[in-house]
């Protein structure tokens, strides 16, 4: 076997941390798993102050109305740590629960997809007069890295950011 065929391998049969643990030790804790097999991230600078960034993104609810693919967000109560919510993303319904809920920070999530188990990060921070959003996510588990890739979820994150970009500037443009 070449070292490519086993790499390959390894990346096909990762099984990662459990979802609990994703939850409790790397969201909760600031990070995704950066031993899965599909990782990506990407980051924007919006012209509009973290608070505005940040009703967009916690409204989950809402979600459908400007986020890319996302068809249907029900969340499971008020934004706050452990609180589940449910959403269908490109037609695949999404299991999720709030990790880190940091108001004009961060909102942070872990979820189940297709038998894949992800983190996703969304960080904001203060920058030349807007606000600096990162976005970042990992996805693992059984076959995760023959189902989906990271330059696939690169895209994805890329579309989503650029969409809260022009969400919230068009919203800042209206004040």
């Amino acid at each position: 076997m070449t070292v490519q065929q086993s790499s390959f391998l390894g990346r096909a049969l990762y099984v990662g941390p459990s979802l609990r643990t994703l939850h409790e030790q790397y969201a909760k804790h600031g990070t995704v798993d950066a031993g899965a097999p599909v990782l990506a991230s990407c980051e924007v600078t919006v012209r509009a102050p973290s608070s505005e960034v940040w009703e967009l993104l916690a409204d989950i609810a809402r979600w459908p109305s400007w986020v890319p693919g996302v068809r249907e967000a029900r969340p499971g109560g008020e934004p706050a740590p452990d609180v589940p919510f449910r959403w269908v993303l490109n037609g695949m319904r999404v299991k999720s629960t709030l990790a880190v809920v940091q108001p004009g920070s961060e909102l942070s999530w872990t979820g189940t997809l297709a038998g894949t188990r992800g983190v996703h990060r969304f960080l904001l921070e203060p920058a030349h007069g807007g606000t600096l959003v990162r976005s970042e996510e990992s996805i693992g588990g059984p076959l995760a890295g023959l189902l989906y890739s990271s330059d696939k979820l690169r895209a994805v994150l890329a579309d989503w950011t650029a969409a809260l970009k022009s969400q919230a500037e068009k919203a800042g443009s209206t004040r």
